[in-house]
């Protein structure tokens, strides 16, 4: 993945601001990230609070995956642009009721 993010304190090297408490998400935020063999985000093992918004993912030629949960609990996806991938969002054993105003196109699944 082009960012990997497995458990909780792997969050620094990509938040902008946050300690990963309900009062203070990690915020993941305007990155530009363009790949097509990779996934472009993962998330894994996680019940840390975070907030992944206001990012451009590009698949270029039909990337597999743009953001895929594994494992996560407390995560945000909202207000992303996601382009050119197979699978937009795909969730494992993650809890999907926080995802919302992405904008998925050129892509055959949005949210899996």
């Amino acid at each position: 993945a082009v960012i990997h993010i497995n458990g909780n304190t792997e969050f620094a090297p990509y938040s902008t601001s946050g300690d990963g408490s309900l009062g203070s998400p990690y915020i993941i935020e305007k990155f530009l990230i363009t790949n097509s063999s990779l996934i472009l985000i993962k998330i894994e093992n996680t019940d840390a609070y975070f907030i992944l918004k206001n990012n451009i993912l590009d698949g270029v030629t039909a990337s597999y995956q743009a953001v895929f949960l594994d494992n996560v609990t407390n995560g945000q996806i909202s207000n992303n642009t996601i382009k050119s991938v197979t699978h937009g969002i795909n969730l494992q054993l993650s809890d999907s009721n926080f995802v919302y105003s992405n904008t998925i196109s050129n892509s055959s699944r949005t949210v899996v």
